[in-house]
């Protein structure tokens, strides 16, 4: 029988969380027991304080009293135990309480557990829509929701592959292939399919012949896609029963080469300076029907309309960030900022979890780099994109972010 324990009946903090969940209707389950069988490396069994469930996710909480969680050496054993349980028991997260927060802020503390179950929801969400594919149900003609949402994926992630290897590479080869391989990265980490495996179906026997005109195949929302990256959009030879399909969406990326002349249905040319061009049959697609709203995309995806906007602001502050910091870069007085430490408001535990995080996003694809090349402001940006939502309760400012980014680095290169 799993988790067959006796309760702790004397732990006010456990009581006191649990009647918080109960009255919050939060799904959950106390004193979780977890096995491990690796006993070398860590402890042999845990028990876990409560899991809260959402839809899609489950989140380990813990009650820090002050007897056994108050040491560095407790928090240090702490951090050790949720990162195991997040990598190797598909916990999404560890939620950690203290005694203070519990007993005179519950109410605080709920709203943040909710916060964490609806974010973490949204992304299993996202990646299950994404990885939706059923060749017997493809539409005949691609949704507004598709283009839009796939779009800003892309031209973000065009943009930043473009400007990475233009510091990095002038090799008109090297840069096409570090731009496959970050797109391919992108369209990966979103869950969206790669559809090779359904080749066999007969509505997608015309695609599998020609797949080698293309970078990458893929579907969106079941709507198979095709991907080309290109420095001369003239070059570019699809065969014409897949030009002339209008449920199959052709993606182009075009870098160093302006375009001037493309034909064909149901395609998408996005340049390196962040132009889009869609045919006319794309752009004047009409919006889902109100009938459809409640099982829609859009409905999903929240306001399109505002995803859109919002990202608009964050790329113009991106670029005015980047602009400030590169002209912070070149006064004598910022080798002093240097010597700051940051994350002073956090607890230690709390300054460990955000460190591991940053350590193993730099080991990714950083540490190879020297620090001139690419400056940390811009990885702190990065980072923020990708790793943020999971530190977003945290006080911390952008520049202790960049301050982190650039110590880490120092001392791995």
């Amino acid at each position: 029988m799993d988790n067959l324990i006796i309760k702790n009946e004397n732990s006010p903090l456990e009581e006191k969380m649990e009647k918080a969940l109960k009255k919050a209707g939060i799904r959950y389950k106390a004193q979780f027991s977890i096995e491990d069988t690796n006993k070398d490396k860590w402890n042999s069994k845990y028990i876990l304080d409560f899991v809260v469930y959402g839809e899609l996710c489950k989140i380990a909480i813990e009650c820090d009293g002050h007897t056994y969680h108050s040491s560095r050496k407790a928090k240090e054993r702490d951090l050790k135990r949720d990162l195991w349980i997040k990598a190797y028991k598909e916990f999404d997260d560890t939620l950690r309480f203290t005694t203070e927060q519990i007993m005179s802020q519950i109410d605080v503390v709920i709203e943040e557990i909710n916060k964490y179950i609806l974010a973490y929801d949204k992304l299993h969400f996202n990646k299950r829509q994404n990885a939706k594919f059923d060749p017997k149900k493809i539409p005949s003609t691609i949704s507004k929701d598709t283009v839009l949402i796939l779009t800003n994926i892309l031209n973000s992630a065009f943009s930043v592959a473009y400007k990475e290897t233009q510091k990095k590479e002038k090799n008109q080869e090297n840069i096409k292939k570090m731009i496959k391989k970050e797109i391919i990265h992108v369209i990966n980490k979103k869950g969206f399919k790669r559809i090779n495996d359904y080749f066999a179906y007969f509505s997608l026997e015309k695609l599998a012949n020609v797949r080698h005109e293309f970078d990458f195949i893929f579907g969106v929302f079941n709507t198979p896609c095709t991907l080309i990256v290109t420095s001369d959009i003239k070059k570019i030879r699809i065969n014409k029963s897949i030009l002339n399909d209008s449920s199959i969406l052709k993606i182009i990326l075009v870098y160093d080469s302006s375009y001037s002349f493309f034909k064909g249905k149901s395609y998408i040319i996005i340049d390196d300076k962040s132009n889009i061009k869609m045919c006319s049959e794309l752009s004047k697609v009409s919006p889902i029907s109100k009938i459809n709203e409640k099982n829609s995309i859009i409905n999903k995806y929240k306001e399109i309309d505002e995803f859109e906007s919002l990202l608009g602001k964050i790329n113009n502050l991106e670029d005015d960030l980047k602009a400030s910091y590169e002209s912070l870069y070149k006064l004598s007085t910022y080798k002093k900022s240097l010597n700051v430490e940051p994350f002073k408001n956090l607890e230690n535990h709390q300054k460990e979890k955000l460190i591991y995080s940053i350590t193993q996003f730099l080991r990714c694809s950083y540490l190879e780099e020297s620090l001139d090349e690419y400056k940390s402001s811009d990885i702190t940006v990065k980072w923020l994109k990708e790793e943020g939502i999971y530190f977003q309760t945290l006080k911390i400012t952008f520049h202790e972010l960049t301050l982190a980014i650039h110590f880490l680095r120092k001392q791995f290169i």
